[in-house]
């Protein structure tokens, strides 16, 4: 993915560092949140496996909700094909992993492409209650959900870099992956 033409909020990512013949492709969630939230991850298998590690920032994250708000499934699905292209030229062995949205990316790519392994983190099965079926129509009122970037900064030392509100019209999008 060409992140070149975006405006990504300083320390957002991509990230990438190379390293040997066994690839790992971490992908983030989706609650607003970033690459960042994987970079200790990905400096970690890194430093301590020798492992070539990409973590891309999806489209509509790191840049505003506005993105967000408008960034179709397809673009998500279309990221996911480039960045496992480009380990799969740098790797002979792939992992793919992610957490909460990226874990059921990863799980995704799992189906179609038959990597080494996968793994994932916080991977949503479901989403119970009346949210699911209210969204549709609550987003036409409710544009955006506050974040708590208190609560965020404080589990991260600081570290959390992200969307200060989280547009619902996403939310209905990460509904449909799910199901």
């Amino acid at each position: 993915m060409d992140n070149s033409n975006r405006n990504i909020m300083p320390g957002a990512g991509p990230f990438y560092f190379e390293g040997n013949d066994i690839g790992v492709l971490l992908l983030h969630g989706g609650g607003g949140g970033t690459a960042a939230d994987l970079k200790p991850m990905a400096e970690f298998l890194h430093n301590k496996g020798s492992f070539t590690v990409r973590v891309p920032l999806l489209s509509g994250f790191g840049t505003t909700p506005e993105e967000l708000k408008d960034t179709p499934i397809s673009a998500w699905m279309e990221d996911l094909e480039v960045e496992y292209n480009f380990l799969k030229q740098k790797a002979k062995k792939i992992v793919v992993g992610g957490h909460s949205m990226g874990a059921i990316f990863s799980l995704y790519l799992g189906a179609i492409k038959n990597p080494d392994a996968i793994f994932t983190i916080s991977a949503p099965i479901g989403i119970k209650g009346i949210l699911p079926k209210l969204l549709p129509l609550i987003k036409y009122f409710i544009k955006s959900y506050p974040l708590p970037i208190d609560e965020f900064e404080k589990e991260t030392d600081g570290a959390w870099v992200g969307y200060d509100k989280f547009p619902l019209k996403a939310g209905t999008r990460l509904f449909k992956i799910i199901k």
